[in-house]
């Protein structure tokens, strides 16, 4: 929606005016999952401050964005806890890589919006969301999100939706 001639532009200091106060008196965090034209999807994360998220199409694709992205066969295309990457190429104090989080994810639909099963602190000090992009069957992009604490469960998980 954002033309060659367009800059986006996102001041975090005003996430609340723009977006509404899903959880008052926390800190918001925002992310986003964008591509231009035929560049590869990029995801922006931030939280509230006095940054800007300043998006223009004709500017190359930043690595650290596109590295949040997964592989197009994967169900899950990113996974942000914080403003951070939850998919980081390291070992866990868990002791699971990137790519066995990712399994786990995959296979089982859910995980535990907790710094223990990330295995970093996403943003410190502050309560976070865990936010996971994933394809639909028709192929759409969707997201599913939970709050530190709790556990996140995508559609293929058998208790999704359970009370």
């Amino acid at each position: 929606m954002v033309t060659p001639q367009q800059t986006l532009s996102i001041r975090c200091d005003a996430l609340t005016y723009h977006f509404g106060d899903p959880w008052p008196n926390h800190r918001k965090q925002f992310s986003m999952l964008y591509s231009y034209g035929q560049q590869p999807w990029q995801l922006v994360a931030c939280v509230e401050g006095n940054d800007a998220i300043k998006l223009h199409p004709i500017h190359p694709v930043e690595k650290v964005r596109a590295e949040f992205v997964q592989q197009p066969g994967n169900k899950v295309v990113a996974v942000v806890w914080g403003t951070k990457n939850a998919l980081v190429d390291s070992e866990t104090s868990t002791g699971r890589s990137s790519g066995l989080k990712m399994m786990e994810i995959e296979r089982e639909g859910r995980l535990e919006a907790t710094n223990a099963w990330m295995g970093f602190e996403g943003h410190y000090g502050i309560p976070k969301i865990a936010v996971v992009y994933y394809r639909n069957a028709d192929g759409s992009v969707d997201i599913a999100a939970a709050r530190e604490g709790e556990t996140l469960r995508l559609p293929w998980n058998a208790f999704a939706g359970a009370i």
